[in-house]
């Protein structure tokens, strides 16, 4: 792009391939001189007209190659909004951002945002394995199918593209095992003539559908192609959320059967299955179930959010729960991320900018509204805002994870000193058996586990925050040749020889 078209775009408020992000801090630094390094941040910092901005506030997706930002670095800088190409620059070694002026011995301050080493494979180990003894209710061992995948086959989360579609043949280095164990237990265990993939005496309408992601992957990925089974069950859980459980009047899928009740915790549920269901599905099929995945992240946030930006955790039915609960916040930020996650990979992502903008919104209202309230040792409390709550390790684990995706996706690093602080509390929080402690009783949702019992998604909130760190440290650090970073511990996919798939190198969203 040359210099009068930046110009115009930057001047009506757009933003444009200049804006380089954090993920690319060692190449500016090691490609470019400081002084450059700081003029560029300038253009992401500062509008010409001189009004303050910031890289998060931008929109849109687009990926910038290592060599596409060299060339914009090479040619073109700017200079206190003057555009010049050196060395015609001024001679000043100063250059205003956010009203305040930085040597260029800052520019490596400004593009180093804080990393932390993460957890251990040992300790990862002993938590996946006691994930993996206790997880037995649908919603348990649906959040463990998605933390396994997240864990040992990132190629086939919704956080990577090489998911949509996914591959229709796995291999010995990408073969999901655990994932597929769990989808065919559950088709295996569904009563014939019955919808939801899980049914019996209270379970409720939304928990089952988290096992859909990864039944729809077993059929997906099945060597046996007239086995019709996974897609039947898939179809059926579907065909349940949308024509049998009860709904609002204004169309929100309700969490009960037997009443119309809406629970944050649905959000993470059923919202990505449809999703999901809708991106393998294709054809019309995938923009109708795509939308109506985001209507109903939409009405529920209709329902569930106060001033504040934090959801409360139940309301409609025949009794409440208002408090803003730290799980069911949780439940919501992570479930609308892997919905937004989907949308973006998807065929149809040009057709819905508005709803990823929304959702990206969202989300981070709920970020927004979490950390200013982080205990001094870098827990949350139960009841987020309630200072005569107690500290529960399950709920701040869960939104740590969600807010170190979001620095990775949106450029906005402001939360990651919140969520590091989180890590390493939830480093502290764990035995040497891989427990995790001090937790949210999930099953009663207001007092923490008794004595000797633990939190089965607390187990899998811990592996979904340790994914998530490794992501985002991959992301804001350039990566060794051929495949991860391997000098910051925990950064290589558990139990996979996967490399570097590419989109995290470098890597620019432009949302506009």
């Amino acid at each position: 792009m040359d210099p009068p078209t930046l110009r115009s775009t930057l001047a009506h408020g757009g933003w444009t391939l200049v804006a380089i992000l954090y993920n690319c801090k060692d190449f500016i630094i090691n490609y470019v001189t400081p002084y450059a390094a700081m003029l560029i941040y300038a253009v992401i910092s500062t509008n010409l007209d001189g009004k303050n901005q910031t890289s998060r506030q931008s929109w849109g997706y687009q990926n910038v190659s290592t060599g596409n930002t060299h060339l914009v670095l090479r040619e073109t800088y700017i200079h206190h909004d003057v555009w010049c190409t050196p060395p015609n620059c001024p001679a000043e070694t100063l250059v205003a951002i956010d009203d305040q002026y930085w040597q260029p011995s800052a520019a490596r301050e400004l593009y180093s945002p804080p990393i932390q080493a993460g957890f251990d494979n040992v300790t990862i180990a002993n938590v996946r394995a006691r994930l993996l003894e206790i997880a037995q209710a649908s919603w348990e061992v649906g959040t463990a199918a998605e933390a396994l995948t997240e864990l040992s086959w990132p190629a086939l989360s919704v956080f990577r593209p090489t998911a949509f579609p996914p591959p229709t043949h796995l291999n010995a280095t990408l073969n999901a095992t655990d994932v597929l164990a769990i989808a065919n237990e559950t088709v295996q265990s569904k009563p014939a003539g019955t919808l939801p993939l899980v049914g019996g005496t209270g379970v409720a309408a939304g928990d089952p559908a988290s096992l859909g992601v990864a039944v729809l992957l077993a059929n997906w990925t099945r060597t046996n192609l007239s086995d019709l089974s996974y897609a039947s069950a898939a179809t059926d859980e579907l065909t349940f959320l949308l024509n049998d459980v009860p709904r609002t009047n204004d169309g929100a899928i309700s969490h009960q059967t037997d009443q119309v009740q809406l629970w944050a915790d649905f959000i993470y549920m059923a919202p990505p299955f449809i999703a999901y269901y809708g991106i393998l599905a294709g054809g019309t099929q995938e923009l109708s179930l795509l939308q109506e995945a985001y209507t109903q992240c939409m009405l529920y946030r209709n329902y569930l959010k106060d001033d504040g930006g934090l959801w409360r955790h139940v309301v409609l039915g025949t009794w409440q729960d208002n408090t803003h609960w730290a799980t069911g916040n949780g439940w919501a930020a992570a479930g609308m991320l892997r919905v937004l996650e989907t949308i973006h990979f998807s065929s149809q992502a040009s057709s819905l900018v508005d709803e990823q903008r929304n959702l990206t919104k969202w989300i981070e209202e709920i970020i927004n509204g979490t950390w200013i309230h982080q205990q001094d040792n870098g827990t949350l409390l139960n009841t987020i805002d309630d200072p005569t709550s107690f500290a529960d390790s399950s709920g701040t684990a869960l939104l740590a994870s969600v807010t170190y995706r979001m620095a990775g996706l949106t450029n906005n690093t402001d939360y990651v000193g919140y969520a590091n602080r989180a890590m390493k509390l939830i480093e502290n929080s764990l035995d040497a058996d891989g427990w995790l402690l001090n937790t949210v009783d999930p099953y009663v949702f207001n007092a923490p586990v008794s004595n000797g019992t633990h939190s089965p998604e607390g187990q899998a909130f811990v592996i979904l925050l340790h994914t998530a760190w490794r992501d985002f440290a991959n992301y804001i650090t350039l990566p060794s040749a051929g495949g991860w970073n391997s000098t910051i511990p925990g950064t290589t996919p558990s139990g996979s020889s996967q490399s570097n798939p590419g989109g995290l190198k470098c890597q620019l969203r432009i949302r506009t």
